[in-house]
């Protein structure tokens, strides 16, 4: 008798780690429902006790990053936004647990990774973490001219506009002028510099030269009374608009 008793308490260890990934699995599956269904904070309960019962998963981690993401993307009310800072936490965590877990990540998996890590810190407004990976990232690769552009929109996000405009300028200086320095029509020699967004182009006006460059090529411009109207681009037929001048 005593060691029927022995042998069924046992049998019942030896089954609790099967027993546990199976609940684990369940509530899972129960996390990918309210997700579905847009109940994140739920979904993340969920999560959450399956990742205590097996902590050694991935794909659980992935689920939950995604999960905290939407509740940041969606946090607007200045009221949310320390609740907001603790969910960018734990998708920024768990998003780089996921990815260090993986056994073998591909190039696709990467971009994913810094994708959404790009996402999370933007919509939590983190200048400071932004301005540090495009930076860094400007530092690798000097010679990549679009992230002068994008380290002069940062800064100005975080309205650091001194910051901006000398990156701006840097845009110019090394790529527009010195690798490919444009013909100078003579026209109206006076304004300030200045940038403008035009579906997401930046356009510079250079008083003491008379004349304006953009990322698709050489501007010319002529002013009235304080406008100036783009006249003629590549392709030409792309600005129709008016620009302020300071």
């Amino acid at each position: 008798m005593r060691s029927f008793v022995i042998g069924v308490a046992v049998g019942a260890l030896l089954g609790l780690p099967g027993c546990t990934k199976i609940q684990s699995r369940d509530l899972i599956r129960e996390g990918n429902a309210d997700y579905r269904d847009g109940r994140y904070r739920e979904a993340i309960e969920k999560y959450t006790e399956a990742i205590s019962l097996e902590p050694d998963g991935v794909t659980v981690y992935w689920n939950r990053a995604c999960a905290a993401e939407s509740i940041v993307l969606k946090s607007k009310d200045p009221e949310a936004l320390k609740g907001r800072k603790d969910y960018a936490d734990m998708a920024l965590s768990d998003f780089k647990t996921w990815h260090d877990r993986l056994p073998e990540p591909t190039p696709e998996d990467s971009e994913q990774y810094h994708n959404h890590r790009l996402a999370i810190l933007d919509a939590d407004e983190r200048c400071d973490e932004l301005l540090t990976h495009w930076l860094d990232k400007h530092n690798k690769n000097p010679n990549e001219e679009g992230l002068y552009s994008t380290i002069a929109r940062q800064y100005d996000k975080c309205n650091r506009t001194k910051e901006a405009d000398e990156w701006f300028e840097k845009r110019i200086t090394v790529f527009l002028l010195m690798i490919r320095p444009p013909p100078r029509p003579t026209l109206c020699p006076f304004a300030t510099l200045v940038r403008s967004r035009l579906f997401n182009d930046i356009f510079f006006l250079d008083a003491n030269k008379g004349w304006a460059v953009g990322e698709n090529g050489l501007i010319q411009y002529t002013v009235d009374g304080g406008v100036s109207r783009l006249a003629q681009a590549s392709p030409p037929d792309q600005w129709l608009y008016e620009v302020q001048f300071t």
